[in-house]
């Protein structure tokens, strides 16, 4: 009883800690928004002390933003401009859209509104998954991949990923031989989850 008990904690551990995630950028979507509220030349005194406030939150927890987006694994843009250096030559700058959510360009906001709605939307799916019972089959009949996912290990390279399929065909063939040569091993299983 025990063991079943741990084992619904694991679904729920995981869809509190993606719904707190979430829950944190909807937070920050939520600031940003009140941030680019009163910046504009006809934005009301309220709206431009709100939005002081705003950016004053966005600036104490940009390391966190930052570190929430890189978990959903979106990718913090880049962009290049050039900047005059002086005596009529100019170099080529690069500026990260989430060290530069306070900066006051188009392009910038639009790109940062994208990511935080992207990183927002991935901690969303991923809570739901965690209540989906086809979610964990599908984790457990790909087991080794998820391992390897979890982890955090580099997988991209041939030979990693050739590696990686080997695993799991052996997993699979350790499942079924032990199906086959043990038949009631399914039986107790089927009659445990019944109960």
């Amino acid at each position: 009883m025990e063991l079943l008990i741990f084992l619904l904690l694991i679904p729920v551990i995981r869809g509190l800690i993606f719904f707190f995630d979430w829950r944190y950028l909807v937070k920050v979507c939520d600031k940003h928004k009140l941030y680019l509220q009163g910046v504009g030349e006809s934005a009301t005194e309220d709206a431009k002390n709100t939005s002081d406030k705003a950016s004053e939150w966005i600036t104490e927890h940009t390391t966190e933003i930052k570190r929430r987006v890189k978990k959903s694994g979106i990718q913090n843009p880049v962009h290049s401009y050039m900047d005059a250096k002086g005596y009529g030559y100019v170099g080529q700058e690069n500026i990260s859209t989430l060290d530069n959510l306070l900066y006051l360009n188009q392009q910038i906001q639009s790109s940062a509104v994208t990511v935080l709605k992207r990183a927002r939307g991935h901690f969303r799916n991923e809570a739901v998954k965690s209540i989906n019972p086809l979610f964990w089959l599908e984790t457990l009949f790909f087991l080794p991949k998820a391992i390897v996912s979890a982890s955090g290990i580099d997988a991209s390279s041939k030979l990693a990923d050739t590696g990686l399929k080997v695993t799991q065909i052996i997993y699979w063939l350790i499942i079924l031989g032990a199906i086959i040569t043990n038949p009631d091993l399914l039986k107790v299983l089927i009659e445990n989850i019944k109960t």
